[in-house]
């Protein structure tokens, strides 16, 4: 089934994130007031997870654009226009506006349009290796946006997570990898949670970006349907669905030690509710010392249960025949 090797790129999850980490950034010293990350699909994901962490912390904010690029007086603002192909029109589109408007930008992308657009303009463009599908590019888009903002901000103890998540990274490598048989592989136990059922994620704060990565995961690999909600607002509307008929739908959790303690209460207190009920949960963690850890090591699971799902449901992981369709009906 998996004809493409997709298992190999995951095992290689660590190495690209090193890459990543350890790639040269230069951008013009200036005093930034802002942040914004611009990106759509899998390329968007790294904003998500980086802009959760740094909310959980004392810093600079990453505000994450998706679509039409809505922000004005760009004056002294950095941004980071993120494409793993460098051909997302939405994304070369936002980079032009953002030029327009006087901010500083600097292009991740492994070539295409977008790396044209930045030479042209003589902006700072920080390439990344061409994967073989622009969702397994995660590793390198993350952790080369994380230099890019420490280059351009102070972010106290940013090497130190850093270092932390690439060990933890390594570490759960040799976890959830196919060797690894399912008695001691977190992912391959996740994946059979959920295999027949429709799940239904739900991130904290902390994990949001993570949960709606797992849920396009699911979508993109193993071509099924999977919705995602964050706390505190399904508290106030989606946890009334599960009075009603919950058949054929497993929540899975996502949790972390930086979840504002008010939200981790009222999870632990559903997740009780939803058991008293005979639902069956699932909780979720990554591992590491450090939150970014948790964060890298976590999405790292929840990819590699994508990958397996789509294995024991008979699907190449690889190709998206309806996403490329639409692509081409598009242009």
């Amino acid at each position: 089934l998996d004809r493409s090797k997709v298992h190999l790129v995951y095992a290689s999850w660590p190495r690209l994130a090193e890459e990543g980490a350890r790639v040269a950034v230069e951008i013009p010293s200036k005093e930034y007031t802002r942040a914004v990350y611009i990106g759509m699909g899998g390329s968007a994901s790294a904003g998500d997870i980086i802009s959760d962490w740094l909310k959980s912390r004392r810093g600079p904010k990453l505000e994450v654009e998706k679509g039409t690029f809505q922000h004005s007086g760009m004056r002294g603002a950095l941004v980071l226009a993120c494409s793993a192909s460098g051909n997302t029109s939405e994304t070369i589109e936002g980079a032009k506006s953002a030029l327009q408007r006087g901010a500083t930008l600097v292009s991740i992308c492994s070539g295409g349009r977008l790396e044209e657009f930045a030479r042209k303009n003589g902006l700072h463009v920080v390439k990344i290796p061409r994967g073989s599908a622009p969702r397994y590019s995660l590793p390198h888009l993350l952790y080369s946006a994380l230099k890019v903002l420490g280059k351009a901000f102070e972010i106290n103890g940013l090497d130190e997570e850093v270092d932390d998540s690439l060990r933890a990274l390594s570490e759960t490598r040799t976890e959830i990898e196919v060797s690894t048989p399912i008695g001691r592989n977190p992912s391959k136990r996740l994946a059979a949670s959920i295999l027949n059922s429709v799940p239904k994620i739900y991130g904290s704060t902390v994990t949001r970006g993570v949960a709606f990565r797992f849920k396009n995961a699911l979508n993109e690999n193993a071509k099924k349907h999977a919705f995602a909600d964050s706390t505190p607002e399904l508290f106030h509307n989606e946890i009334e669905a599960w009075d009603g008929d919950s058949k054929g739908f497993t929540p899975v959790f996502l949790r972390h030690s930086r979840e504002p303690h008010s939200e981790g209460r009222r999870i632990d207190s559903m997740i009780r509710m939803l058991r008293a009920a005979r639902v069956k949960t699932v909780e979720e963690r990554g591992s590491g010392g450090t939150p970014l850890g948790e964060l890298s090591t976590l999405t790292y699971l929840l990819d590699f249960a994508s990958y397996y799902v789509a294995i024991a449901s008979g699907r190449d992981p690889y190709p998206t025949p309806l996403l490329d369709a639409l692509k081409r009906g598009a242009d």
